[in-house]
């Protein structure tokens, strides 16, 4: 039986693009319930988060080889 599992790695910086899509739909549901918008994980930029990569450390979480987390 082969059973599927999340594993979680170092996120390189070709991930960031994923990584902020996931953490925009994350944050929607708390906008529309506060008809915010203007929350700043909302607000993020790709080359915003591509140079938080140059000073952070990203994790990511997959499943079955797709960026889950």
């Amino acid at each position: 039986m082969n059973q599927s599992q999340i594993t979680i790695k170092k996120a390189s910086i070709e991930d960031a693009e994923e990584i902020l899509k996931i953490q925009k739909d994350a944050f929607l549901g708390q906008a529309k319930i506060y008809n915010n918008f203007n929350l700043p994980p909302l607000r993020q930029s790709l080359e915003s988060i591509r140079e938080e990569f140059n000073i952070k450390i990203f994790l990511k979480a997959l499943f079955n080889g797709e960026i889950v987390g």
